[in-house]
C-alpha cells in the first residue's frame, strides 16, 4: 500500500511533505469513486482505516451509465 499512508495523513494534516521541499499546505476536498465499496475494501485490508474514516463522510451511490440510459445524450452534447 504504498502512497495510501501519505494520502492520509495529507488529508489529515491538511499538509504534503515533499522530496526536499519541505511542507505544502493542503486547501483540497477530496472526491474519491470506485467500482468496488469502500467497507469491503477495509474488510478485506486494502483500505486503511484512517482513509476509509475520511473519506466514507458523505456516500453518493449512482446507477451504472447502462441502467441510465436517458442520460447518454446529455452526456454527449456536453463533451
Amino acid at each position: 500500500m504504498p502512497g495510501r499512508p501519505r494520502l492520509s495523513e495529507a488529508i489529515e494534516t491538511r499538509r504534503f511533505e515533499t522530496d526536499g521541499r519541505g511542507s505544502v499546505p493542503l486547501d483540497v476536498r477530496l472526491i474519491a469513486a470506485s467500482k468496488r465499496r469502500p467497507a469491503d475494501e477495509l474488510e478485506r485490508g486494502k483500505l486503511l482505516p484512517a482513509l476509509y474514516a475520511q473519506i466514507a463522510g458523505q456516500v453518493l451511490t449512482m446507477p451504472p451509465l447502462r441502467d441510465r440510459r436517458d442520460d447518454l445524450p446529455l452526456l454527449a452534447r456536453t463533451l
